[in-house]
């Protein structure tokens, strides 16, 4: 403690300026306990049984990191007969359910040198070593601190060259300058008290001088929830309306009654602030003496014990004073507003509840019911406790300066000045839900394992009346998770990454936004989804309009660079800004690197205007792996328009309408399996439909039961019990194909009614085309569209509905190796949403409308027509698809052969429509590399007869001979099944 190291705490009462009396001078520990405690912690045997001593004096925040990430998968055990508690390895652990991974040393280097070495050459220019302490670094999700020490080691070098003039200075000078790094320029903050507390631990280490005290760090390294707190703009705009969203056992009416309260008192506070009368509302808006104070107490020259007391005097003083505390208070309030139980009592609180906390007397008299009481006071305090709100200008009112609105350089978005120099981190990457499978998966595998939510829902309810304490706990995280995400959505703080699923490392994106200063940097390890995601394409857009985007380096986890519990193919990315006031006009790009070294090949410069032109309605970024691919694909939509133009000159070619029909899991309720409807007395007719009296039940069509024009790939007939674990579906056979009536059959079947309700004024036609939501750029395909009969259909086969024709130029043009291609430049994650399709390049209906380039007299209609119409009409379930194409004869036959051959003939037309040249053809083939592993035969005769039939038409073109087709008979005109 005399070090004021670990058992020195400033935020308890202080007793002879530092140890807290009560911490451990009550606690007992026999000397037995000690001894083998601390040779546990000084000893280990290695395989062979040897023993060896731990190397604290060289123990890295490497190795510091790898202690926390073993300590998260821990999950204490008590036995309640006995006083003994024991560790316990569980899954769903605080590690991987928090999305905690330990970031490798050489990506954060990486980083480093994009954010912070700018930063510091910047600073280093007045030629005064000085100067870099005026650098501030923060995490706000610190962990173990790796960033941190990262950061300071940069730093404390470059000062310790300046002071010593020698570019390479000795290792004392550097940790004597490592010392006044910590002590002046680091900052973290982390949920987890003992990530806190190992990240001071590892902070201490790095700069540990014999003779003098450990450097004060309680003052910046704090524990808390970052992104969970307010803005001085959020506090001088009172409580939204908005917070009054019943979340839930909320009473409606209680929260309906409160949320028109609340409004008038917000109005009555706006009013006056309208008309400049802020004397008659106090808000907490200038924290000036709290800056000063903050300030001098960061400034102070520690060099003794006496110094690092005085130090924690100072910074208890702070804490206990009556300004911060009621200043936090304030805030804490309008945070809990979001989460309080909307019921009555504790009344909950409202906009003038604030008003009253900061003095406005006039308040007090006109809602004089919404003071606070002490049961107010004993909730707020619960919440606060449990939700850990963390007010980035009340913890650091060093960094964040809060005067009034007349000063020019403060924040529009937050109202504050200052920041951050630099933000690091590597977040944690959670969606914010609470997944039942994971919460029950160690203590009821039952409900864990339910085969679809309407089953696990049944299940807990059974749960609520067998163990109601557990289901209580259960029930509290699940809304305490709901109060999360309405803050999230609802107070403002988010107005960029709040859309659909919500998920921590966005938000910590744009918390690091907020918090960074107008001219500093931000760098973190995010998943590529920050910048390819369509939940996140605000933003991103707002990093490209603002020309903010200094660097995105994108890595697959294929040789587990980032860690071996992170999936093999996923994808993240080093992400580096700037602050709102640096312009960034190009941005460097890199895409698929392994490891880091690979970077140096594959980074290119984009301009945002490209960025702008590839992803014209969300502003995401391409994920080129080469600049190879960029020239190509940028040449295509400078020729061709996207499927569906949301921003600036609007534009639907198509006029196109997408439609998710059934939700697997919210709608499951309406799923029938066939023992259940068998039992129910159901008949199944017309080969996968069911019907019971006047109740028909149609299948429910799944993503993995559809491949590109194949509407019968897999079904669950047969299924193994192998297959269904691993999600998969026996295949249909080509003699099952060749059967005009053969059906699949579904897990579930859904109402024929519920189908037509959901199609009502959307739909008329009795087919579908959809495709498979569930994609990865790195698949043999990842387009994957097929025709379907009118039927159910899952979330993951989202269905386009065109308005206009001719559908199969459209749907042929889906399914196209070049669509394909572009699509997995720029597809980061797994699934296939809007967002991507609607950015697609699609050739408009017009084009159809003319003649064939290579066969002229025939419009490009009829040509594409005749070989969609044989590849899809190959059952009757599709007769009226194919009607729709002008063909009222009997289906196909299923053909391999012939099949491979139009649709080479459809891929080498595609490829002369978009304008691609004959040695990019060989390329964008060879980029399919899944497709090579997989088949190498199949893939080496696919390539070269499209590469043949591209020169044929090619050839055609140039001379005005027509195209003469590589099929006999001509496509549309191949062998069919018997008339009906």
């Amino acid at each position: 403690p005399a070090l004021g190291g670990l058992f020195f705490r400033a935020g308890d009462p202080l007793n002879d300026g530092g140890l807290a009396p009560d911490l451990l001078r009550t606690c007992d520990l026999t000397n037995q306990r000690l001894l083998s405690a601390i040779r546990l912690l000084t000893e280990f045997r290695d395989k062979k049984g040897r023993v060896h001593r731990v190397d604290y004096q060289h123990l890295d925040a490497e190795e510091l990191g790898s202690v926390y990430e073993s300590l998260l998968e821990l999950e204490p055990q008590i036995d309640g007969a006995e006083p003994r508690f024991w560790l316990e390895n569980l899954r769903g652990n605080q590690r991987k359910t928090t999305g905690s991974y330990y970031t490798p040393t050489a990506l954060i280097d990486e980083l480093l040198k994009t954010t912070l070495d700018p930063i510091i050459e910047e600073y280093a220019k007045s030629g005064n070593p000085d100067d870099l302490l005026k650098i501030t670094v923060c995490d706000p999700a610190c962990g173990s601190g790796h960033f941190l020490v990262a950061a300071a080691r940069r730093i404390a070098k470059k000062y310790a060259a300046m002071w010593s003039g020698d570019e390479e200075p000795t290792p004392a000078t550097i940790r004597e300058a490592m010392h006044k790094v910590v002590e002046r320029c680091v900052y973290g903050v982390d949920l987890n008290p003992m990530a806190a507390e190992l990240a001071k631990f590892s902070l201490w280490l790095e700069s540990l001088e014999p003779g003098r005290p450990l450097a004060f760090l309680d003052s910046h390294i704090k524990v808390g929830n970052s992104l969970l707190g307010t803005t001085p703009k959020l506090l001088l705009q009172g409580i939204p309306d908005e917070a009054f969203k019943p979340i839930g056992d909320d009473d409606k009416k209680i929260a309906a009654q409160f949320r028109k309260e609340n409004a008038k008192e917000r109005g009555r506070q706006l009013a006056i602030q309208d008309e400049g009368l802020f004397d008659l509302v106090r808000t907490p808006e200038d924290t000036t003496e709290l800056t000063r104070q903050a300030t001098a107490l960061n400034r102070m020259r520690i060099g003794t014990i006496a110094d690092i007391r005085e130090q924690a005097r100072r910074f208890r003083t702070l804490l206990d004073s009556p300004e911060l505390a009621n200043r936090k208070r304030i805030a804490d309030a309008w945070c809990a507003a979001f989460v309080y139980p909307k019921q009555t009592k504790p009344r909950p609180i409202t906009s003038a509840t604030l008003q009253i906390m900061g003095g406005d007397e006039e308040a007090r008299k006109l809602f004089a019911q919404a003071a606070p009481t002490e049961e107010m006071e004993r909730e707020l305090e619960k919440i606060v406790e449990q939700y850990g709100f963390f007010h980035w200008h009340l913890e650091f009112p060093d960094v964040f300066r809060v005067g009034n609105d007349s000063v020019p350089d403060a924040n529009h978005d937050t109202g504050w000045q200052g920041g951050f120099t630099c933000v690091l981190g590597n977040p944690p990457w959670d969606q914010v839900q609470v997944d039942a499978r994971e919460f029950f998966a160690a203590s009821h595998p039952e409900i864990a394992q339910a085969s679809n939510m309407a089953a696990r829902n049944k299940k807990l309810a059974e749960l609520e009346e067998k163990n109601p304490v557990l289901y209580g706990e259960y029930a509290d995280e699940t809304r305490k998770n709901d109060g999360l995400k309405h803050f999230v959505h609802d107070s403002g703080r988010y107005p960029l990454t709040s859309y659909g699923r919500l998920n921590t490392y966005s938000l910590f994106a744009e918390a690091a936004r907020t918090i960074v200063d107008g001219d500093g940097r931000v760098g973190q390890v995010v998943p590529t989804g920050i910048a390819t995601d369509s939940f996140n394409q605000y933003f991103f857009n707002d990093l490209i309009q603002s020309r903010s985007l200094i660097s995105l380096y994108e890595f697959e986890n294929e040789e587990f660079v980032l860690s071996r519990d992170v999936h093999h193919s996923f994808r993240f990315c080093l992400l580096a800004t700037s602050g709102k006031s640096k312009i960034t006009e190009e941005s460097v790009l890199a895409f698929g690197a392994r490891k880091v070294p690979d970077l140096e090949g594959r980074k290119f410069v984009m301009p945002a205007s490209d960025i702008l032109l590839l992803n014209p309605n969300t502003g995401t970024c391409p994920v080129f792996r080469a600049s190879r691919d960029a020239r190509i694909v940028l040449n295509v939509y400078r020729r061709i328009p996207v499927l569906v133009r949301e921003k600036g000159p609007k534009s639907n070619p198509w006029g196109v309408r997408f439609l998710l029909m059934f939700m697997m899991n919210s709608d499951s309720h309406r799923f029938k399996e066939r023992g259940e409807l068998e039992r129910g007395g159901a008949d199944l007719v017309s080969g996968n439909c069911f019907a019971h009296g006047t109740k028909n039940f149609v299948p429910l069509y799944e993503a993995k039961m559809i491949h590109q024009f194949d509407h019968r790939l897999g079904t669950y007939e047969g299924q193994s019990q192998a297959q269904a674990n691993m999600g998969t579906l026996p295949r249909l056979s080509d003699v099952d194909k060749c059967d005009p009536v053969k059906v699949v059959l579904p897990r579930y079947w859904i109402e024929q009614k519920d189908v037509a309700n959901r199609l009502e004024g959307r739909w008329d036609k009795e087919w579908l085309l959809g495709w498979r939501d569930i994609a990865r750029a790195t698949d043999e395909r990842t387009a994957i569209f097929s025709t379907l009969p009118l039927s159910a259909v899952g979330h993951t086969l989202p269905l386009m509905m065109p308005a206009l024709s001719p559908v199969a130029g459209l749907y042929a043009n889906m399914n196209a190796f070049i669509l394909d291609y572009i699509l997995r430049q720029k597809m980061a994650g797994t699934h296939l949403t809007y967002g991507y399709v609607k950015q697609l390049p699609v050739l408009p209906p017009v084009h159809y409308e003319k003649s064939t380039p290579w066969e002229s007299g025939t419009s490009l209609a009829q040509w594409i027509e005749k070989r969609v119409v044989e590849l899809s009409y190959t059952a009757w379930v599709l007769e009226s698809f194919a009607e729709e194409l002008g063909d009222s004869k009997a289906p196909f036959k299923w053909d391999g052969v012939r099949r491979s051959a139009i649709r080479a003939e459809l891929d080498a037309a595609y490829f002369h429509l978009y304008g691609v040249a004959r040695d990019d053809v060989d390329y964008i083939m060879d980029s399919f590399g899944a497709f090579q592993r997989n088949d190498p035969e199949r893939f080496a005769r696919t390539k070269a007869l499209i590469l043949d039939v591209y020169d044929a038409m090619a050839q055609a073109m140039e001379t005005g001979e027509p195209y003469r087709t590589i099929l006999d008979p001509a496509p549309g005109e191949g062998p069919r099944h018997p008339d009906r």
